[in-house]
């Protein structure tokens, strides 16, 4: 069985990186205007609750970014506000792929993952739009370490929270 925890280094190498990422996806974000699509979906967030709810479900787009979109734009219409969910959850993602490579197949595999996922192009050009793919990609990671926890311990909870954030994804 591998070593459990990090080392000092090992963090702060994984913060690195992180914060690396998250400052490209910050200035893709900051140096582009919304799309068609983009406006599209912020369109579709504005609005009651019950419209807001009502529209989502009738594109083919997933419904919670909507959702998420929906309640930024109640405190800010900003483009920056309206990409900041996809940003952060484009950054967590490559971080939660780290913990369930280094938890499958080691550090190395790991570190690997991490920097790839981190800063490929397309990945840091998705997570900077007005889209629900970093947030499926960020539910699915999270769903990878929490069944890989309930398969080691056994426990059912594990295994309702991996349903739920697939559900999710």
């Amino acid at each position: 069985r591998m070593k459990r925890g990090l080392a000092a280094a090992e963090v702060l190498l994984v913060f690195a990186i992180s914060l690396a990422g998250l400052v490209l996806r910050f200035r893709q974000a900051v140096t582009t205007y919304l799309n068609p699509d983009e406006v599209w979906h912020y369109m579709l967030s504005l609005g009651s609750w019950r419209d807001v709810l009502r529209q989502s479900l009738t594109v083919t787009h997933p419904p919670l970014l909507i959702l998420i979109t929906h309640i930024v734009s109640i405190f800010s219409s900003s483009e920056l506000a309206l990409r900041l969910v996809p940003v952060l959850a484009g950054s967590l993602f490559p971080v939660l792929m780290f913990a369930w490579l280094r938890r499958i197949a080691g550090k190395r595999a790991a570190f690997t993952g991490l920097l790839l996922l981190t800063m490929a192009p397309h990945l840091v050009s998705l997570s900077a739009q007005v889209r629900g793919y970093t947030l499926a990609l960020l539910f699915l990671a999270a769903s990878l370490v929490v069944l890989e926890k309930a398969l080691d311990t056994g426990r059912w909870p594990l295994m309702a929270a991996y349903g739920a954030l697939l559900c999710l994804c």
